[in-house]
Protein backbone atom coordinates (compact mmCIF):
# COMPACT_ATOMS: atom_id res chain seq x y z
CA UNK A 1 0.00 0.00 0.00
CA UNK A 2 1.36 3.49 -0.92
CA UNK A 3 2.51 5.77 1.87
CA UNK A 4 0.61 8.53 -0.13
CA UNK A 5 -2.06 8.86 2.13
CA UNK A 6 -4.19 10.52 -0.58
CA UNK A 7 -3.49 7.30 -3.28
CA UNK A 8 -4.19 4.81 -0.66
CA UNK A 9 -7.66 6.13 -0.08
CA UNK A 10 -7.71 6.20 -3.87
CA UNK A 11 -7.10 2.64 -4.10
CA UNK A 12 -8.96 1.37 -0.83
CA UNK A 13 -12.19 3.46 -2.70
CA UNK A 14 -11.50 1.89 -5.63
CA UNK A 15 -11.24 -1.63 -4.64
CA UNK A 16 -14.44 -0.97 -2.33
CA UNK A 17 -16.70 -0.14 -5.22
CA UNK A 18 -15.94 -2.87 -7.47
CA UNK A 19 -16.73 -4.72 -4.39
CA UNK A 20 -19.86 -3.16 -4.47
CA UNK A 21 -20.56 -3.71 -8.19
CA UNK A 22 -19.56 -0.43 -9.51
CA UNK A 23 -16.84 0.16 -11.48
CA UNK A 24 -15.21 4.11 -10.48
CA UNK A 25 -16.50 6.22 -8.61
CA UNK A 26 -19.56 8.41 -9.60
CA UNK A 27 -18.78 11.72 -8.09
CA UNK A 28 -14.91 11.63 -8.63
CA UNK A 29 -15.03 15.04 -11.13
CA UNK A 30 -17.48 18.12 -9.90
CA UNK A 31 -16.76 20.31 -13.30
CA UNK A 32 -18.53 19.57 -16.07
CA UNK A 33 -15.82 20.47 -17.88
CA UNK A 34 -13.90 17.60 -16.69
CA UNK A 35 -16.79 14.86 -17.61
CA UNK A 36 -16.10 12.47 -19.87
CA UNK A 37 -19.40 11.16 -19.74
CA UNK A 38 -21.74 14.06 -19.45
CA UNK A 39 -24.14 13.02 -21.94
CA UNK A 40 -25.21 10.22 -20.14
CA UNK A 41 -26.19 11.43 -16.53
CA UNK A 42 -26.67 15.11 -17.82
CA UNK A 43 -30.14 16.23 -16.74
CA UNK A 44 -32.00 18.82 -17.88
CA UNK A 45 -33.39 21.51 -15.33
CA UNK A 46 -34.44 24.52 -18.40
CA UNK A 47 -35.56 23.99 -21.22
CA UNK A 48 -32.72 22.76 -23.22
CA UNK A 49 -34.02 21.67 -26.63
CA UNK A 50 -35.60 25.18 -26.55
CA UNK A 51 -32.08 26.84 -26.00
CA UNK A 52 -30.67 25.00 -28.75
CA UNK A 53 -33.09 25.92 -31.09
CA UNK A 54 -33.42 29.09 -30.57
CA UNK A 55 -31.93 31.91 -33.53
CA UNK A 56 -32.50 34.87 -31.31
CA UNK A 57 -29.80 35.37 -28.86
CA UNK A 58 -29.83 33.85 -25.26
CA UNK A 59 -28.73 34.24 -21.93
CA UNK A 60 -28.81 31.22 -19.55
CA UNK A 61 -28.35 32.78 -15.88
CA UNK A 62 -27.26 30.36 -12.79
CA UNK A 63 -24.95 30.49 -9.85
CA UNK A 64 -21.66 29.18 -9.89
CA UNK A 65 -21.69 25.51 -9.65
CA UNK A 66 -25.46 25.29 -11.22
CA UNK A 67 -24.74 23.91 -14.29
CA UNK A 68 -23.85 26.75 -17.22
CA UNK A 69 -20.62 24.83 -18.22
CA UNK A 70 -23.09 21.86 -18.04
CA UNK A 71 -25.48 23.13 -20.68
CA UNK A 72 -22.44 24.65 -22.98
CA UNK A 73 -20.98 21.31 -23.40
CA UNK A 74 -24.28 19.62 -24.17
CA UNK A 75 -24.94 22.09 -26.43
CA UNK A 76 -21.49 21.72 -28.14
CA UNK A 77 -21.89 17.69 -28.42
CA UNK A 78 -25.37 18.64 -30.50
CA UNK A 79 -23.10 21.12 -33.05
CA UNK A 80 -19.91 20.01 -35.36
CA UNK A 81 -17.00 19.62 -34.37
CA UNK A 82 -18.09 17.09 -31.78
CA UNK A 83 -21.34 15.63 -33.66
CA UNK A 84 -19.59 15.06 -37.10
CA UNK A 85 -23.31 15.12 -39.23
CA UNK A 86 -25.08 18.54 -37.48
CA UNK A 87 -24.97 21.04 -39.69
CA UNK A 88 -24.30 23.90 -37.03
CA UNK A 89 -20.40 24.60 -36.12
CA UNK A 90 -20.12 25.24 -31.90
CA UNK A 91 -17.49 27.98 -30.89
CA UNK A 92 -17.01 28.05 -27.30
CA UNK A 93 -15.75 31.84 -26.42
CA UNK A 94 -13.87 30.82 -22.94
CA UNK A 95 -10.94 31.87 -21.32
CA UNK A 96 -8.72 32.43 -24.35
CA UNK A 97 -11.06 33.84 -26.66
CA UNK A 98 -11.48 36.21 -23.31
CA UNK A 99 -7.88 36.89 -23.24
CA UNK A 100 -7.34 37.23 -26.65
CA UNK A 101 -10.16 40.33 -26.72
CA UNK A 102 -8.39 42.04 -24.13
CA UNK A 103 -4.79 42.16 -25.50
CA UNK A 104 -6.19 43.52 -28.74
CA UNK A 105 -7.73 46.02 -26.72
CA UNK A 106 -3.96 47.14 -25.22
CA UNK A 107 -5.18 44.86 -22.12
CA UNK A 108 -7.27 47.62 -21.20
CA UNK A 109 -11.04 46.86 -20.63
CA UNK A 110 -11.97 50.62 -21.51
CA UNK A 111 -10.43 50.57 -25.19
CA UNK A 112 -12.23 46.82 -25.63
CA UNK A 113 -14.89 47.34 -28.78
CA UNK A 114 -17.10 44.79 -30.39
CA UNK A 115 -14.21 44.20 -33.53
CA UNK A 116 -11.72 42.64 -30.65
CA UNK A 117 -14.78 40.53 -30.09
CA UNK A 118 -14.91 39.33 -33.11
CA UNK A 119 -11.89 38.97 -34.01
CA UNK A 120 -11.25 36.91 -31.08
CA UNK A 121 -14.31 34.80 -32.13
CA UNK A 122 -13.44 34.57 -35.65
CA UNK A 123 -9.77 32.89 -34.87
CA UNK A 124 -12.07 30.46 -32.65
CA UNK A 125 -14.56 29.55 -35.10
CA UNK A 126 -11.74 28.91 -37.71
CA UNK A 127 -9.71 26.75 -35.03
CA UNK A 128 -13.35 24.72 -34.76
CA UNK A 129 -13.72 24.60 -38.50
CA UNK A 130 -10.50 22.86 -39.02
CA UNK A 131 -11.22 20.42 -36.09
CA UNK A 132 -14.79 19.55 -38.55
CA UNK A 133 -12.97 19.32 -41.08
CA UNK A 134 -10.47 16.63 -39.64
CA UNK A 135 -13.43 14.25 -38.34
CA UNK A 136 -15.01 14.75 -41.77
CA UNK A 137 -12.95 14.00 -44.88
CA UNK A 138 -16.39 15.21 -47.54
CA UNK A 139 -16.44 18.62 -45.88
CA UNK A 140 -12.66 19.25 -46.20
CA UNK A 141 -13.23 18.47 -49.62
CA UNK A 142 -16.23 20.85 -50.31
CA UNK A 143 -13.41 23.29 -48.97
CA UNK A 144 -10.85 22.60 -51.49
CA UNK A 145 -12.74 24.21 -54.10
CA UNK A 146 -10.75 26.65 -55.20
CA UNK A 147 -13.09 30.14 -54.49
CA UNK A 148 -13.67 28.77 -50.86
CA UNK A 149 -10.08 27.62 -50.20
CA UNK A 150 -8.97 30.99 -51.15
CA UNK A 151 -11.49 32.56 -49.06
CA UNK A 152 -10.72 30.32 -46.18
CA UNK A 153 -6.72 30.94 -47.03
CA UNK A 154 -7.72 34.86 -46.52
CA UNK A 155 -9.50 34.51 -43.23
CA UNK A 156 -6.66 32.16 -41.54
CA UNK A 157 -4.23 34.35 -42.95
CA UNK A 158 -5.34 37.51 -41.22
CA UNK A 159 -7.24 35.85 -37.78
CA UNK A 160 -5.25 32.32 -37.35
CA UNK A 161 -2.14 32.36 -40.00
CA UNK A 162 -0.99 28.88 -37.53
CA UNK A 163 -3.95 27.22 -39.18
CA UNK A 164 -2.55 27.78 -42.78
CA UNK A 165 -1.59 24.38 -44.22
CA UNK A 166 2.10 24.25 -45.17
CA UNK A 167 2.68 25.24 -49.04
CA UNK A 168 0.09 27.52 -49.12
CA UNK A 169 0.93 31.28 -50.05
CA UNK A 170 0.87 33.80 -46.95
CA UNK A 171 0.39 36.46 -48.99
CA UNK A 172 -3.77 36.07 -49.31
CA UNK A 173 -5.27 38.70 -46.64
CA UNK A 174 -8.58 39.33 -45.73
CA UNK A 175 -10.23 41.53 -47.90
CA UNK A 176 -9.38 45.15 -47.72
CA UNK A 177 -11.65 47.76 -45.99
CA UNK A 178 -13.59 44.99 -44.00
CA UNK A 179 -13.60 44.76 -40.47
CA UNK A 180 -13.66 41.84 -38.34
CA UNK A 181 -17.39 41.88 -37.88
CA UNK A 182 -17.74 41.70 -41.60
CA UNK A 183 -14.80 38.67 -41.92
CA UNK A 184 -17.05 37.20 -39.20
CA UNK A 185 -20.29 37.24 -42.12
CA UNK A 186 -17.71 36.28 -44.26
CA UNK A 187 -16.90 32.98 -42.25
CA UNK A 188 -20.41 32.69 -41.98
CA UNK A 189 -21.10 32.55 -45.75
CA UNK A 190 -18.18 30.48 -46.01
CA UNK A 191 -20.05 27.85 -43.94
CA UNK A 192 -23.70 28.58 -45.40
CA UNK A 193 -21.81 27.78 -49.11
CA UNK A 194 -21.05 24.21 -47.53
CA UNK A 195 -24.12 23.13 -46.38
CA UNK A 196 -23.56 24.29 -42.95
CA UNK A 197 -25.00 26.84 -40.38
CA UNK A 198 -25.68 28.91 -37.87
CA UNK A 199 -22.42 29.50 -36.45
CA UNK A 200 -22.99 28.74 -32.56
CA UNK A 201 -21.05 30.99 -29.68
CA UNK A 202 -21.08 29.47 -26.32
CA UNK A 203 -19.90 32.19 -24.13
CA UNK A 204 -18.77 30.98 -21.04
CA UNK A 205 -15.80 31.09 -18.01
CA UNK A 206 -16.25 34.84 -17.33
CA UNK A 207 -17.37 34.34 -13.48
CA UNK A 208 -13.94 32.01 -13.23
CA UNK A 209 -11.78 34.11 -15.79
CA UNK A 210 -9.26 36.08 -13.75
CA UNK A 211 -9.02 40.23 -15.01
CA UNK A 212 -12.87 39.84 -13.84
CA UNK A 213 -13.95 37.08 -12.08
CA UNK A 214 -16.73 37.54 -9.18
CA UNK A 215 -16.63 41.09 -10.08
CA UNK A 216 -20.59 41.82 -11.77
CA UNK A 217 -19.56 45.17 -13.04
CA UNK A 218 -16.51 44.18 -14.62
CA UNK A 219 -18.27 41.19 -16.44
CA UNK A 220 -20.56 43.93 -17.39
CA UNK A 221 -18.24 46.28 -19.28
CA UNK A 222 -16.37 43.90 -20.81
CA UNK A 223 -19.62 42.04 -22.38
CA UNK A 224 -20.95 45.80 -22.94
CA UNK A 225 -19.24 45.90 -27.04
CA UNK A 226 -20.54 42.45 -27.31
CA UNK A 227 -24.18 41.97 -25.79
CA UNK A 228 -24.52 45.77 -26.44
CA UNK A 229 -23.82 45.46 -30.19
CA UNK A 230 -27.29 44.10 -31.44
CA UNK A 231 -25.84 44.19 -35.42
CA UNK A 232 -23.04 41.82 -33.99
CA UNK A 233 -25.18 39.43 -32.28
CA UNK A 234 -28.30 39.57 -34.36
CA UNK A 235 -26.57 38.65 -37.17
CA UNK A 236 -27.93 36.21 -39.69
CA UNK A 237 -26.32 33.16 -39.51
CA UNK A 238 -25.06 33.41 -35.92
CA UNK A 239 -26.73 32.12 -32.58
CA UNK A 240 -25.13 34.06 -29.37
CA UNK A 241 -25.66 31.65 -26.17
CA UNK A 242 -24.14 33.74 -23.31
CA UNK A 243 -23.70 31.57 -19.35
CA UNK A 244 -23.25 34.06 -17.10
CA UNK A 245 -23.48 34.02 -13.57
CA UNK A 246 -26.80 34.65 -11.91
CA UNK A 247 -25.59 38.09 -10.20
CA UNK A 248 -24.46 39.48 -12.83
CA UNK A 249 -27.95 39.92 -14.36
CA UNK A 250 -28.86 42.83 -12.13
CA UNK A 251 -26.58 44.51 -12.91
CA UNK A 252 -27.07 43.77 -16.63
CA UNK A 253 -30.24 45.45 -16.39
CA UNK A 254 -29.14 48.47 -14.78
CA UNK A 255 -26.93 48.98 -18.03
CA UNK A 256 -28.66 51.41 -20.85
CA UNK A 257 -27.38 49.76 -23.58
CA UNK A 258 -29.16 45.79 -22.65
CA UNK A 259 -31.69 45.06 -24.55
CA UNK A 260 -33.77 42.90 -22.62
CA UNK A 261 -36.51 43.13 -25.21
CA UNK A 262 -33.92 41.25 -27.96
CA UNK A 263 -32.80 38.87 -25.68
CA UNK A 264 -34.40 35.35 -24.56
CA UNK A 265 -34.21 34.28 -20.69
CA UNK A 266 -33.15 30.72 -19.05
CA UNK A 267 -32.43 30.85 -15.48
CA UNK A 268 -31.21 27.69 -14.27
CA UNK A 269 -32.24 26.24 -10.89
CA UNK A 270 -31.72 22.67 -9.25
CA UNK A 271 -34.81 20.85 -7.16
CA UNK A 272 -33.99 18.68 -4.71
CA UNK A 273 -36.23 16.48 -6.71
CA UNK A 274 -33.78 16.98 -9.96
CA UNK A 275 -30.61 16.79 -7.67
CA UNK A 276 -31.50 12.93 -6.84
CA UNK A 277 -31.89 12.34 -10.26
CA UNK A 278 -28.86 13.99 -11.04
CA UNK A 279 -26.93 11.50 -8.32
CA UNK A 280 -29.29 8.04 -9.31
CA UNK A 281 -28.19 9.00 -12.83
CA UNK A 282 -24.32 8.92 -12.18
CA UNK A 283 -24.95 5.71 -9.93
CA UNK A 284 -27.13 3.94 -12.68
CA UNK A 285 -24.11 4.75 -15.23
CA UNK A 286 -21.40 3.38 -13.26
CA UNK A 287 -23.15 0.25 -12.23
CA UNK A 288 -21.36 -2.82 -13.48
CA UNK A 289 -24.01 -4.91 -14.02
CA UNK A 290 -24.71 -8.14 -12.72
CA UNK A 291 -28.17 -7.71 -11.98
CA UNK A 292 -27.53 -4.75 -9.53
CA UNK A 293 -28.42 -1.37 -10.65
CA UNK A 294 -27.39 1.84 -7.80
CA UNK A 295 -30.10 4.46 -8.26
CA UNK A 296 -29.98 6.03 -4.38
CA UNK A 297 -26.31 6.70 -2.07
CA UNK A 298 -28.58 5.09 0.73
CA UNK A 299 -28.10 1.58 -1.20
CA UNK A 300 -24.45 1.76 -0.20
CA UNK A 301 -25.53 2.35 3.42
CA UNK A 302 -26.54 0.15 6.67
CA UNK A 303 -30.39 0.00 6.77
CA UNK A 304 -30.86 2.90 9.69
CA UNK A 305 -29.01 5.71 7.32
CA UNK A 306 -30.00 3.81 3.82
CA UNK A 307 -33.59 5.46 3.71
CA UNK A 308 -33.23 9.13 4.84
CA UNK A 309 -29.23 9.91 3.39
CA UNK A 310 -29.96 11.11 -0.41
CA UNK A 311 -33.03 13.64 1.29
CA UNK A 312 -30.61 14.73 3.84
CA UNK A 313 -27.71 15.18 1.16
CA UNK A 314 -29.48 17.10 -1.11
CA UNK A 315 -30.97 19.39 1.62
CA UNK A 316 -27.35 20.29 2.62
CA UNK A 317 -26.44 21.68 -0.86
CA UNK A 318 -27.86 24.85 -1.45
CA UNK A 319 -29.85 23.84 -4.71
CA UNK A 320 -26.07 23.31 -5.94
CA UNK A 321 -25.03 19.88 -8.15
CA UNK A 322 -21.61 20.80 -7.60
CA UNK A 323 -22.00 20.99 -3.97
CA UNK A 324 -24.04 17.86 -4.79
CA UNK A 325 -21.10 16.47 -6.01
CA UNK A 326 -18.79 17.23 -4.14
CA UNK A 327 -20.25 16.17 -0.71
CA UNK A 328 -21.67 12.76 -2.63
CA UNK A 329 -17.47 11.97 -3.12
CA UNK A 330 -16.56 13.20 0.42
CA UNK A 331 -18.98 10.63 1.84
CA UNK A 332 -17.10 7.97 -0.27
CA UNK A 333 -14.05 9.31 0.42
CA UNK A 334 -14.15 9.25 4.27
CA UNK A 335 -15.60 6.02 4.58
CA UNK A 336 -12.65 4.23 2.81
CA UNK A 337 -10.04 6.29 5.23
CA UNK A 338 -10.06 3.00 7.60
CA UNK A 339 -7.90 0.71 6.28
CA UNK A 340 -10.51 -1.88 5.85
CA UNK A 341 -13.46 -0.22 5.05
CA UNK A 342 -16.62 -1.81 5.93
CA UNK A 343 -19.08 -3.18 3.48
CA UNK A 344 -21.59 -0.13 3.85
CA UNK A 345 -21.40 3.26 5.05
CA UNK A 346 -22.53 3.95 8.71
CA UNK A 347 -24.51 6.57 10.14
CA UNK A 348 -21.43 7.60 12.31
CA UNK A 349 -19.45 8.29 9.05
CA UNK A 350 -22.64 10.20 7.67
CA UNK A 351 -22.77 12.57 10.79
CA UNK A 352 -18.65 13.29 10.69
CA UNK A 353 -19.05 14.18 7.18
CA UNK A 354 -21.87 16.73 7.54
CA UNK A 355 -19.48 18.41 10.14
CA UNK A 356 -16.87 18.59 8.22
CA UNK A 357 -18.93 19.75 4.91
CA UNK A 358 -20.57 22.70 7.23
CA UNK A 359 -16.79 24.17 7.92
CA UNK A 360 -15.09 23.17 4.50
CA UNK A 361 -18.13 23.55 1.95
CA UNK A 362 -17.04 26.61 0.34
CA UNK A 363 -13.82 25.05 -0.76
CA UNK A 364 -15.34 23.31 -3.32
CA UNK A 365 -16.59 26.59 -4.69
CA UNK A 366 -13.16 27.69 -6.21
CA UNK A 367 -12.21 28.41 -9.46
CA UNK A 368 -13.19 25.61 -12.16
CA UNK A 369 -13.42 22.27 -10.07
CA UNK A 370 -11.90 22.90 -6.71
CA UNK A 371 -9.21 20.87 -5.12
CA UNK A 372 -10.38 18.13 -2.33
CA UNK A 373 -9.64 18.94 0.92
CA UNK A 374 -6.00 18.57 1.02
CA UNK A 375 -3.72 17.20 3.70
CA UNK A 376 -1.59 19.54 6.28
CA UNK A 377 1.42 21.06 3.67
CA UNK A 378 5.00 20.56 4.52
CA UNK A 379 7.08 23.14 5.82
CA UNK A 380 8.83 24.72 3.15
CA UNK A 381 12.65 23.98 2.60
CA UNK A 382 14.30 27.04 4.31
CA UNK A 383 15.90 28.13 1.58
CA UNK A 384 12.58 29.25 -0.35
CA UNK A 385 9.75 31.52 0.34
CA UNK A 386 6.40 29.73 0.69
CA UNK A 387 4.28 29.59 -2.64
CA UNK A 388 0.87 30.17 -1.71
CA UNK A 389 -2.86 30.27 -4.13
CA UNK A 390 -5.15 31.39 -3.14
CA UNK A 391 -8.37 29.92 -5.18
CA UNK A 392 -10.78 31.85 -4.23
CA UNK A 393 -9.59 35.28 -4.40
CA UNK A 394 -7.32 34.02 -7.47
CA UNK A 395 -3.97 35.49 -6.25
CA UNK A 396 -0.70 34.14 -5.55
CA UNK A 397 2.20 34.52 -2.89
CA UNK A 398 5.81 34.11 -3.37
CA UNK A 399 6.50 34.41 0.62
CA UNK A 400 5.50 38.08 1.35
CA UNK A 401 5.59 38.89 -2.14
CA UNK A 402 2.32 39.16 -4.80
CA UNK A 403 2.94 37.85 -8.12
CA UNK A 404 -0.34 38.07 -9.73
CA UNK A 405 -0.32 40.88 -11.65
CA UNK A 406 2.95 39.14 -13.31
CA UNK A 407 1.03 36.48 -14.38
CA UNK A 408 -1.51 35.83 -17.73
CA UNK A 409 -4.31 33.87 -17.28
CA UNK A 410 -2.96 31.01 -19.03
CA UNK A 411 -0.10 30.45 -16.43
CA UNK A 412 -2.16 31.05 -13.13
CA UNK A 413 -4.40 28.43 -14.22
CA UNK A 414 -1.44 25.71 -15.25
CA UNK A 415 -0.06 27.38 -11.84
CA UNK A 416 -3.63 26.49 -9.96
CA UNK A 417 -3.97 22.93 -11.19
CA UNK A 418 -0.29 22.06 -9.76
CA UNK A 419 -1.24 23.02 -6.47
CA UNK A 420 -4.49 21.79 -6.05
CA UNK A 421 -2.33 18.18 -7.29
CA UNK A 422 0.15 19.34 -5.04
CA UNK A 423 0.50 15.85 -3.33
CA UNK A 424 1.05 14.24 -6.96
CA UNK A 425 2.23 14.44 -10.51
CA UNK A 426 0.53 16.12 -12.73
CA UNK A 427 0.48 14.87 -16.48
CA UNK A 428 -0.08 16.30 -19.78
CA UNK A 429 -3.86 15.41 -19.97
CA UNK A 430 -4.62 16.91 -16.40
CA UNK A 431 -2.76 20.52 -17.07
CA UNK A 432 -4.65 20.49 -20.48
CA UNK A 433 -8.04 19.64 -19.01
CA UNK A 434 -8.00 22.23 -15.99
CA UNK A 435 -5.60 24.62 -17.62
CA UNK A 436 -7.03 24.67 -21.29
CA UNK A 437 -10.71 24.05 -20.91
CA UNK A 438 -11.27 25.58 -24.15
CA UNK A 439 -9.31 22.98 -26.53
CA UNK A 440 -11.46 20.43 -27.25
CA UNK A 441 -8.68 17.99 -28.04
CA UNK A 442 -5.91 17.50 -26.17
CA UNK A 443 -3.18 17.21 -28.69
CA UNK A 444 -4.24 20.70 -29.81
CA UNK A 445 -1.56 21.65 -27.19
CA UNK A 446 1.91 20.79 -27.47
CA UNK A 447 4.05 19.35 -25.08
CA UNK A 448 6.21 22.46 -26.48
CA UNK A 449 3.63 24.68 -25.78
CA UNK A 450 2.80 23.31 -21.59
CA UNK A 451 6.87 23.05 -21.19
CA UNK A 452 6.75 26.64 -22.51
CA UNK A 453 4.35 28.02 -19.99
CA UNK A 454 6.03 26.13 -17.01
CA UNK A 455 9.06 27.69 -18.27
CA UNK A 456 7.91 31.08 -17.63
CA UNK A 457 6.31 29.93 -14.42
CA UNK A 458 9.57 29.46 -12.67
CA UNK A 459 11.32 32.75 -14.24
CA UNK A 460 8.01 34.42 -12.43
CA UNK A 461 8.79 32.24 -9.38
CA UNK A 462 12.85 32.88 -9.77
CA UNK A 463 13.42 29.10 -9.72
CA UNK A 464 17.27 29.25 -9.56
CA UNK A 465 16.76 25.88 -11.91
CA UNK A 466 14.52 23.01 -13.78
CA UNK A 467 16.04 20.22 -11.34
CA UNK A 468 15.88 22.81 -8.43
CA UNK A 469 12.61 24.86 -7.05
CA UNK A 470 9.10 24.90 -6.96
CA UNK A 471 7.99 23.07 -10.15
CA UNK A 472 9.64 19.49 -10.59
CA UNK A 473 9.98 17.73 -13.92
CA UNK A 474 9.25 14.12 -13.36
CA UNK A 475 10.81 12.81 -16.28
CA UNK A 476 7.96 10.55 -18.23
CA UNK A 477 5.26 11.68 -16.17
CA UNK A 478 4.96 15.42 -16.13
CA UNK A 479 5.29 18.02 -13.30
CA UNK A 480 4.37 18.89 -9.94
CA UNK A 481 4.93 20.94 -7.12
CA UNK A 482 8.25 19.80 -5.64
CA UNK A 483 6.92 18.29 -1.62
CA UNK A 484 8.29 20.85 0.40
CA UNK A 485 8.46 24.08 -2.06
CA UNK A 486 5.40 25.65 -0.81
CA UNK A 487 3.51 26.62 2.47
CA UNK A 488 0.76 28.49 3.98
CA UNK A 489 0.94 32.24 3.43
CA UNK A 490 2.92 34.02 6.03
Amino acid sequence: MSSDPLLSIDARLSLWLSARGLRDNPFAHWSAEREPDLPYYFVDVERFDELLAAAEPCIVFAARGCGKTAQRRMLAAQCRPEQADARRLAVHYGYDGFHRALKLAGDDLTRLQADHHAAAILRLGLAALQEAVRRDAPLGAALQRSDRAFSLAALQRGYAPELLPPGVALASAPAAGLDPIEHLSNLVALLADCGLGPLVVLVDGLDEFLPMADDPARIADFLAPLLGTLPLIEREGLAFKFFLPQKVEEELCRRLWFRRDRLRFFHVTWTEQALQAMLGQRLAHFSSGGGRVYTQLGQLCRPELAGRLDAELVSLVEGRPRFALALADLLLRTHCQASAPAEQITVETWEAVKAVWETRKADFLGVGESSRPAPPQPTPVAAWSALFVDEKAQRVWVGETEITSEMTAQEFRVLLCLYRHADSVCDKDLLVEEAWPEVAVRDGVTDQALAATISRLRKLLKQPSPERGYIETIKGRGYRLHPQGFGPAG
